[in-house]
């Protein structure tokens, strides 16, 4: 008896869900070559070609596809040979796709970092600005409202830079 695999359940976007389930297809392959058993190999190619129409990524489906002619024409031992290889290429690239999306989240992390980085720089020059605005017109009676809410803006400005400083 084969895995059974809910498609439904894995997300069509996310590569690592679909290697994760043709990972668990191709070693379904090979226990089921290796035992022998009737009806066996039908069901694991009938699981492979569902994979194979519901899957979005090409290299997987090669992969699956590779192993549905492996189970319908190759020896048991060619095949177990073949799908020992497979399986090896699914890894390989499980940790490629892995170091590219690491790569991701590292040049994402440096995009908010420079975005936060502005914020901080703009803010700042606002508050200098600010206070220029201030010293020039805090001598001058009819502005002290004025005077006050830039005060006020100026230390709103500071406590959420200050904020985004610590992170």
């Amino acid at each position: 008896m084969t895995t059974t695999i809910d498609f439904s359940t894995l997300d069509p976007t996310k590569i690592d869900d679909w290697g994760t389930a043709l990972g668990t297809l191709l070693t379904d392959a090979a226990e089921c070559l290796r035992s022998g058993k009737d009806g066996c190999r039908s069901e694991c190619i009938e699981n492979l070609r569902q994979f194979i129409q519901l899957n979005a990524f090409q290299t997987l489906d090669d992969l699956a596809a590779d192993t549905v002619r492996d189970l319908i024409g190759a020896s048991v031992d060619a095949a177990l040979t073949a799908i020992g290889q497979r399986t090896a290429t699914l890894q390989r690239l499980t940790k490629d796709i892995q170091k590219v999306s690491a790569g991701a989240l590292k040049d994402a992390s440096s995009i908010r970092l420079e975005a936060v980085t502005r914020v901080l720089d703009a803010t700042t020059n606002s508050i200098r600005a600010l206070n220029d605005l201030r010293d020039a017109v805090k001598d001058d009676a009819k502005a002290a409202d004025l005077v006050s809410k830039l005060e006020d803006f100026v230390k709103k400005t500071q406590e959420l830079r200050n904020e985004l400083e610590r992170g």
